[in-house]
């Protein structure tokens, strides 16, 4: 998200959307950073005065209506970082700011680092896996919780946890499709299935309630 690129480049945590980026310690060389990085995530094109212009979440969000009304160049894409344990970052205002604007969202890291695949439980080692370290950060009592309601509904339809992970998030307004990243064969046939399935409105239920703190 727009928080995340500010926050790396300025060092700060917590970015509010009327958080102004030049008052945070922001300047036209950091600046020129994140139009570039916009472009590279969003698929989006900025220009460094129009960044200028509207140096907060919020009036970014208010240069898309103009650009809409003046029918000029706007963003029509997302990649938010979102998933069953990664939800208040973008559902809180970009999902609503999305679906408004009928901007395409495809999120990333939808697996969140592989924990949602189902290899991560109590009492056992984590996998061997470049992304153990930061799926470290969900193995408590809430993200668990989510593990158990993930396999409840993979039973019930005979697939995957990562295929009911991924179908849940392609239940979200504005969602076209997760960006996935197989490292083999097998691991892509566990994906796959997310495509043809779907979840009844008791499963999107349970999966919303039990994901709810995150």
């Amino acid at each position: 998200s727009l928080a995340e690129i500010w926050a790396d480049l300025l060092g700060h945590d917590g970015i509010g959307r009327n958080d102004d980026f030049f008052a945070l310690g922001g300047h036209s060389l950091l600046a020129t950073r994140v139009v570039s990085r916009i472009r590279d995530r969003f698929l989006a094109t900025i220009s460094l005065r129009a960044f200028f212009e509207a140096p907060t979440i919020a009036r970014l969000a208010e240069a898309l209506r103009v650009a809409g009304d003046k029918s000029l160049p706007r963003f029509a894409t997302l990649q938010p970082h979102h998933n069953l344990v990664h939800r208040h970052e973008y559902e809180a205002e970009l999902a609503h700011l999305c679906e408004r604007e009928r901007i395409g969202v495809i999120p990333y890291s939808p697996l969140a680092a592989g924990f949602l695949t189902g290899k991560y439980r109590p009492g056992r080692p984590p996998p061997k896996s470049a992304r153990a370290g930061r799926a470290r950060q969900y193995m408590n009592a809430p993200g668990f919780a989510v593990l158990e309601a993930l396999d409840a509904v993979a039973e019930a339809h005979n697939t995957t946890q990562a295929a009911v992970a991924l179908a849940w998030g392609m239940t979200r307004p504005a969602v076209t499709a997760p960006i996935i990243g197989a490292n083999s064969p097998e691991q892509l046939a566990d994906l796959l299935p997310a495509a043809e399935l779907t979840l009844s409105e008791d499963e999107v239920t349970n999966l919303d309630r039990v994901s709810a703190s995150f």
